[in-house]
């Protein structure tokens, strides 16, 4: 379950990628809570990224995220959805065109977003005892 999340920080902050606007300033930022100053050849920065450790037994994944997010660019979700899609078939994908970062207290699509999360949580989080 991933609620506009950052999949991965080199995509995201490398020159031409995810974040465009106010690139510098994450760059800084994250790179004060990872450690060292950001470089796309870094591996310390490629370690923390979570796309770097999706493997065929991960459980399903519910991936929202705004088109409109300025903290954690869209294509943070499509870039994870496309890489984790083909090794669990049980990914979904729930994009919506406004509703910022704080998507899950929205006034625009919350309820549409906790509606969508509850689904797939009843759907694949329930087990036979």
């Amino acid at each position: 379950m991933s609620y506009a999340g950052v999949s991965d920080f080199i995509s995201r902050l490398k020159e031409g990628g995810h974040q465009g606007a106010r690139r510098d300033e994450r760059r800084e930022s994250n790179g004060r809570w990872i450690g060292v100053p950001f470089s796309a050849e870094s591996p310390v920065w490629r370690a923390a990224s979570p796309i770097n450790y999706l493997s065929h037994d991960d459980p399903p994944l519910l991936l929202v995220h705004a088109k409109d997010d300025g903290v954690a660019p869209f294509q943070q979700s499509v870039q994870m959805y496309e890489t984790m899609k083909p090794m669990q078939p049980y990914t979904e994908l729930l994009l919506f065109e406004e509703g910022g970062h704080g998507i899950r207290t929205s006034k625009v699509i919350g309820d549409e977003a906790w509606a969508a999360t509850i689904a797939f949580f009843n759907t694949h989080l329930t087990h036979n005892v």
